[in-house]
C-alpha cells in the first residue's frame, strides 16, 4: 500500500523474477535490466538489449529467458525507476515548488518526466507499443494512474471531492498526449512539446474548477489530444483507456483524503 495523508491504495509490483525469488535473484535481474537499457538506443526495447545486459553482467546471452514478457519487461522497469526518480527529485525540490502556482508545479512534474524519456525518443515509439499492447495495458495504466497521483501530491493537492479523481484521470490523458507529441517534436530541447504541456495545464486548471463530471473529463482529455495531434488520431482510445482507467471496477483506486 502507498500512505498519503489519509488515504491509501494497492500497489501491484511486477517482481522481474521467474522461478528465483532469492534477494541475488532479484538483484541479478535488476542488475541486468539496469545494463540493458544503454543498449535501448541500438537494439531497441527487444530480447537483443536484455542479452546484452546480460553480457555485460558476466552471464550469457541466453540469461534473457529470465524475463518472460522480453522487451515490455524492459520498458516497465524504466517506466517504473523514471517515476520512483521523479518522486526524489519532486521531494528534493520542494522548497523551490512552494513558491510556484498550482499549475506550474504539475507541469514542472511532467516537464521532468517527459525529460527522462528524451535519451531514449528515438525508440519510444516502440515503448508505447509495448505499453498498449491488450497483454500489458492493466499493468502499464496502473503505472500511469500511479505517476498522475505522484505529480499531483507533489503539487500539493488537497481536494478532498470528486475532483480528486477528475484531476489525476485528466493529467494521466494529458500526460499521455505529451508523450506522442514528444514522438514528432524536432525542437531544440523539446521546447514545442513544453510549450504544449504548458497549455495543456491552463485546460486542466479551468476544467477543474468548474466541472466535477468524471465522464466528462474522460471526453475533454481525448478531445484536447485529438485536437493537438491530427496526426495520431489511432492513439484516441489508448488516450481514453488512460483517462477512464482509474474509474473503471477492476482498479483498485486509491481513496481521497477525508476531511
Amino acid at each position: 500500500f502507498i500512505r498519503r495523508g489519509t488515504h491509501s491504495f494497492t500497489v501491484i509490483r511486477r517482481y522481474y523474477c521467474s522461478t528465483s525469488s532469492t534477494n541475488g535473484g532479484l538483484d541479478t535481474m535488476s542488475n541486468i535490466l539496469h545494463s540493458s537499457l544503454k543498449h535501448v538506443a541500438k537494439h531497441g526495447w527487444t530480447v537483443e538489449a536484455l542479452a546484452q545486459g546480460a553480457k555485460d553482467n558476466n552471464l550469457p546471452p541466453t540469461a534473457h529467458g529470465m524475463f518472460p514478457n522480453g522487451g515490455y519487461d524492459l520498458v516497465h522497469y524504466f517506466v517504473d525507476q523514471s517515476n520512483k526518480n521523479l518522486a526524489k527529485q519532486l521531494s528534493e525540490r520542494r522548497d523551490q515548488l512552494v513558491s510556484m502556482r498550482l499549475r506550474d508545479r504539475v507541469a514542472e512534474g511532467v516537464k521532468l518526466r517527459l525529460s527522462m524519456i528524451g535519451p531514449y525518443i528515438s525508440r519510444w515509439p516502440q515503448a508505447v507499443s509495448l505499453l498498449a499492447h491488450p497483454a500489458n495495458a492493466t499493468s502499464s495504466l496502473k503505472l500511469l494512474a500511479l505517476l498522475a497521483d505522484e505529480i499531483w501530491h507533489h503539487a500539493g493537492d488537497t481536494s478532498t471531492d470528486f475532483s480528486w479523481y477528475s484531476k489525476r484521470a485528466m493529467l494521466a490523458g494529458v500526460y499521455t498526449s505529451s508523450e506522442l507529441h514528444m514522438m514528432s517534436d524536432t525542437s531544440e530541447g523539446f521546447k514545442d512539446t513544453m510549450a504544449f504541456v504548458d497549455r495543456r495545464m491552463d485546460d486542466i486548471i479551468q476544467f477543474s474548477r468548474f466541472k466535477r463530471d468524471a465522464g466528462m473529463a474522460v471526453d475533454t482529455v481525448v478531445d484536447m489530444a485529438a485536437r493537438a495531434l491530427p496526426s495520431h488520431g489511432s492513439m484516441s482510445s489508448v488516450l481514453r483507456s488512460a483517462a477512464l482507467y482509474p474509474f473503471t471496477p477492476g482498479f483498485s483506486r486509491p481513496e481521497p483524503p477525508k476531511n
